[in-house]
């Protein structure tokens, strides 16, 4: 019986590694382009005082998480909002704020966003909200509301 040679045996747990982390996503969330980090680094560090309090290990991962939300969530203006990048950072800011101290921080069943100007009208039950989650997978809430808490330290 011919022996197998170890380093054949490497390779192939390598080649496996690496297309687990491309199926899984992994590798899209712990690297992303230098200049999207720095310009994103600068953007929180303005407008987010939880970020900005971060040490710079946390700041990393926060903006590791960002970056994979940015990638993963499809974020809707409604009712006349236009999704700017700036509004597109701050949502995915609380998003990552809100699990950031979880391990498995990705909301896999939430990948799309609702944004709207102000409080809006749930169309099921007739009441006003600031926010809200669906369980069909999505999220809605007021941009207005949004901003005010990030105003609010």
């Amino acid at each position: 019986m011919p022996t197998i040679d170890p380093f054949y045996l490497l390779a192939i747990a390598f080649f496996v590694g690496v297309n687990f982390l491309f199926v899984r996503g992994v590798w899209r969330l712990t690297y992303f382009p230098k200049a999207e980090a720095r310009a994103m680094d600068r953007f929180y560090r303005q407008h987010s005082l939880y970020y900005s309090k971060l040490d710079d290990r946390q700041k990393k991962r926060f903006l590791q998480r960002a970056y994979s939300f940015t990638k993963s969530l499809k974020i809707v203006g409604r009712m006349g909002v236009e999704v700017t990048q700036p509004i597109k950072l701050m949502v995915v800011a609380a998003m990552v704020q809100i699990t950031f101290g979880f391990q498995r921080y990705f909301l896999k069943k939430f990948r799309t966003v609702f944004v709207y100007p102000d409080s809006f009208r749930n169309p099921h039950t007739g009441n006003l909200h600031d926010g809200e989650v669906h369980p069909a997978g999505l999220i809605s809430f007021s941009l207005k509301k949004l901003l005010m808490g990030f105003d609010d330290p």
